[in-house]
């Protein structure tokens, strides 16, 4: 069988050479040695939140000291004590660690310090409980948490075995005996209940593998929610699994996500409330590749709005974190297709399909974390994707919601835009708080072109809610086949700012008509790869075109349409 992983997209084209975070180049965010800005008191934007917390240590060796990121304090109205029942210590300002209580006052800069002991897979906690001086009563304030989690032993490597055809009959018969390096296959023609796993961990280099087993042509199926929280499938600080060749159908969340490390490969999500939800609290990496994701996101009557992908990670506890997704298939999903608040976002080489629906919003929502500030910057890196727009309102929101800004850079680099022929609103939607937006060598085109022009950037951001104090707009070397407006602000005054004015940018953009755009995207190489591996697709697409390979560009027009989709 082939997968989406191996197979899709591989002909879209990267047309343009133009690189500031270049694909598949890591990205190394501010270095841990930082001493970070914190508040104690946790109260941003519309949101509070009790702790403070330090970036989480992973597979730390037995026996070692392990010494925490460094923090600066702030929050602080008067002089605070810090106090633990653990046996953590502190430094303060640079000076050697000492044990707990301490006073602490604004400004002050901290590490802490804690033996890793000698447990393997152990999970240290440290809550320091912190307490603020008034006069002469001392109130309680907040927490400061931190967690330490010790490499686990690592055993030679075992397959467990799981279906109707096998001892285990179900994935929780067996987790008490998985451990890092195994591999769970998961027999396939057969559901299976929905479960969530927590505390059970791999390592980097021996993750942890859930496998589906392809049988009688149909992978298996993981249906329905858990009791509690109606979720597919979970992971809950558990780290470093590969999770294969699986369907998750049918629960509130189709898959949960609170841990770091994680990557799915082939995997197709369905009918759920939210296809993927990431947590604001506790979430680090993950990598989807291969994901077919489909019928999730709306909002149901009394609900709060649910999404195809909803994605955060935790900015304190899992630094430098990257949700990354390539080569996958997202249609028919409502809400946004994806709404990012990742510290780092990677979208490359996807087809992302917005259907005609009045709940159907944003491809692409990319914007800051979820009540607090992203004071580095949060990164949006989009390339080489097709963005088949089929709702006629909405297309991409960088910068925020009103609840957290990205203030970063956004970049969307070689991409294809495709809109229905009605489409007359904006493109990108620039909001609250953002660094620049870059966007070069894309395609900008309408299957069938109207009359109805729309706007390539509409800026609602203050001048003071550009990082710089003014926009940095690149928007240059892209191709159309229909007509648009560059830029919209309603603020006059600043229309009128020759100076703030300049710091935008919209040249060598081309109108061409479709035959012509045609040409120089080849539009012919695109359908022949993605078109057969569409209509390959066993697990779940079919196509109904007979001969992909000898296409013209009038077969190729009604190609850019969600493929035909059959149950597996």
């Amino acid at each position: 069988m082939k997968t989406l992983s191996t197979m899709l997209f591989t002909g879209i084209l990267i047309f343009a050479a133009l690189s500031l975070f270049p694909a598949g180049v890591a990205y190394a965010a501010t270095s841990l040695e930082t001493c970070h800005d914190r508040s104690i008191q946790y109260r941003e934007s519309r949101h509070r939140r009790s702790t403070l917390a330090f970036a989480t240590e992973l597979n730390v060796a037995v026996g070692t000291d392990i010494v925490s990121n460094c923090v600066t304090l702030s929050g602080i109205e008067n002089d605070v004590e810090f106090r633990a029942k653990s046996k953590t210590k502190i430094s303060i300002n640079g000076g050697p660690f000492e044990t707990l209580p301490v006073k602490l006052k604004q400004g002050d800069q901290i590490k802490l310090m804690v033996n890793s002991g000698s447990k393997p897979g152990a999970h240290l906690k440290t809550h320091i409980y912190t307490y603020e001086t008034s006069g002469n009563t001392k109130k309680y304030s907040s927490v400061v948490a931190w967690h330490v989690r010790v490499e686990p032993t690592i055993n030679p490597p075992e397959q467990w075995q799981i279906g109707p055809s096998h001892q285990y009959q179900e994935l929780e018969e067996v987790m008490s005996l998985v451990g890092p390096g195994d591999v769970v296959l998961i027999e396939g023609d057969a559901t299976y209940k929905p479960f969530s796993i927590r505390g059970k961990n791999g390592t980097p280099d021996f993750p942890i593998t859930i496998r589906g087993v392809e049988k009688n042509g149909r992978l298996p199926k993981f249906s329905g929610g858990t009791p509690k929280y109606n979720w597919t499938f979970s992971l809950r600080d558990s780290h470093f699994w590969n999770v294969e060749n699986i369907i998750l159908e049918g629960g509130g969340i189709c898959y949960r996500h609170q841990s770091h490390g994680i990557t799915f490969k082939n995997v197709i999500i369905r009918k759920c409330g939210n296809g993927i939800l990431g947590t604001d609290k506790d979430s680090g990496s993950l990598t989807l590749s291969g994901i077919q994701l489909s019928e999730s996101g709306g909002k149901p009557k009394g609900s709060n709005w649910r999404h195809g992908i909803y994605m955060a990670t935790d900015r304190d506890r899992y630094p430098n974190s990257i949700f990354r997704i390539e080569n996958s298939l997202l249609y028919n999903n409502l809400g946004n297709a994806i709404k990012s608040r990742a510290e780092r976002t990677e979208v490359y080489n996807n087809w992302i399909e917005t259907p005609e629906h009045k709940q159907s919003y944003y491809a692409l929502e990319l914007i800051g974390f979820d009540g607090y500030a992203a004071i580095d910057g949060i990164e949006h890196d989009v390339v080489g994707n097709v963005l088949r727009i089929n709702s006629p309102t909405h297309t991409v929101r960088i910068g925020g919601d009103g609840t957290g800004s990205s203030r970063g850079p956004s970049r969307f680099v070689s991409n294809i835009f495709v809109f229905s022929q009605n489409y007359n609103s904006y493109v990108f939607r620039a909001n609250h708080q953002l660094k620049s937006l870059l966007v070069e060598g894309n395609i900008f085109a309408k299957a069938k072109v109207s009359d109805q022009a729309a706007t390539l950037v509409f800026d609602s951001i203050k001048p003071e809610g550009w990082v710089q104090g003014y926009p940095d707009i690149i928007f240059n070397n892209n191709l159309f086949n229909f007509e648009t407006r560059n830029y919209r602000n309603d603020n006059e005054a600043l229309n009128s700012d020759t100076n703030y004015q300049s710091h935008i940018s919209f040249s060598n953009n081309q109108l061409q008509e479709l035959e012509s755009l045609s040409k120089l995207i080849s539009w012919k190489r695109i359908s022949e790869d993605i078109l057969p591996i569409l209509a390959s697709l066993s697990l779940e697409t079919k196509s109904n075109i007979s001969n992909p390979r000898a296409l013209s560009i009038e077969d190729i027009r009604p190609m850019l349409v969600r493929p035909t989709v059959v149950e597996n």
